[in-house]
């Protein structure tokens, strides 16, 4: 099976046209359509009927509903003396499967401790950002650190374990704010 023909399924499978933009997890789709013959798959029993998981009680199949995720300049925010800066995660759901129940993508905001604190969590390091010694950043920096965290955690959803294995951790991580962001958010409507 070519990679194109897969990736395209995946596409169809999100209600996109075959030949188009790929988006993260068309291949996932496109994987777990050729599993299922085409058909949709209401439970991960049924996956495992298909021969393509192993038992439910070895596999924590939660899937992540997150269709993409970007981190824009615009949505860093930084305290007055720059001690604390929240970079904003701009997610938007994947609309084949959404277990967060919101099709309307939104906006949590982290310190990097709080990715470094994920990274542990998940046990995965990959390509994140080092920390600086300094404890006011530069606009240099801050902006440096946002486009590393930003890849990091792409890297992070693109990983298979993302789908698995690390999806409880991941879902609960992109809907709640840092604890620090009540310092200098306003409060939400």
């Amino acid at each position: 099976i070519g990679l194109a023909r897969v990736l395209r399924e995946g596409r169809q499978a999100r209600g996109a046209a075959a030949e188009g933009e790929y988006q993260f997890g068309d291949l996932s789709r496109g994987i777990f359509n050729r599993m299922m013959g085409g058909r949709e798959a209401s439970s991960a029993e049924d996956l495992e009927a298909a021969g393509g998981l192993p038992s439910s009680a070895s596999l924590n199949l939660v899937p992540l509903g997150v269709g993409f995720v970007q981190m824009p300049s615009e949505a860093v925010v930084c305290s007055q003396d720059g001690a604390l800066v929240l970079y904003g995660i701009d997610v938007s759901p994947d609309s084949s499967v959404n277990p967060l129940g919101s099709s309307e993508p939104w906006r949590v905001h982290k310190r990097y401790s709080d990715f470094a604190s994920l990274a542990q969590t998940l046990n995965f390091s990959g390509s994140l950002p080092r920390r600086y010694l300094n404890k006011v950043l530069t606009e240099d920096q801050v902006e440096a650190r946002r486009c590393g965290l930003e890849a990091w955690l792409k890297q992070v959803l693109l990983d298979e374990r993302s789908s698995r294995a690390w999806a409880a951790n991941l879902r609960e991580w992109l809907e709640e704010d840092s604890p620090a962001a009540s310092a200098l958010l306003p409060p939400a409507a």
